[in-house]
């Protein structure tokens, strides 16, 4: 299986989700995005104001995402179904390490 990654827009169209599951892990990764700045194309006199702010109110990046029910199921969906194929590969491996070839011990039955 591949890793699988997904960008969701917010309805204001100036922040958005990247939502990112790597093969090898179970975990989820959820980056925000914004429009606007970022840290190495700010100017020193930026980089000084932003600091500031995060020193004061402790917040360094937008903390609200605001999604449309229709891209809320979208999300979910796309979750629901990289979990779905997660759990067919699981079983697949079990199938998989669980198979024994069958021997021929010679039994005959009476049905062939």
């Amino acid at each position: 299986m591949a890793d699988k990654e997904k960008f969701f827009k917010c309805s204001c169209y100036g922040e958005g989700m990247f939502v990112t599951r790597f093969e090898d892990e179970n975990e989820y990764y959820f980056s925000m995005w914004s429009q606007g700045y970022y840290p190495r194309n700010m100017s020193l006199w930026q980089r000084i104001k932003f600091a500031c702010k995060v020193l004061w109110t402790g917040e360094a990046w937008e903390d609200e995402l605001v999604l449309e029910p229709k891209v809320v199921r979208e999300l979910s969906e796309w979750i629901k179904d990289d979990l779905q194929e997660v759990k067919m590969e699981i079983r697949r491996k079990e199938l998989e390490e669980a198979h024994r070839p069958r021997k021929d011990d010679g039994f005959v039955s009476v049905w062939d």
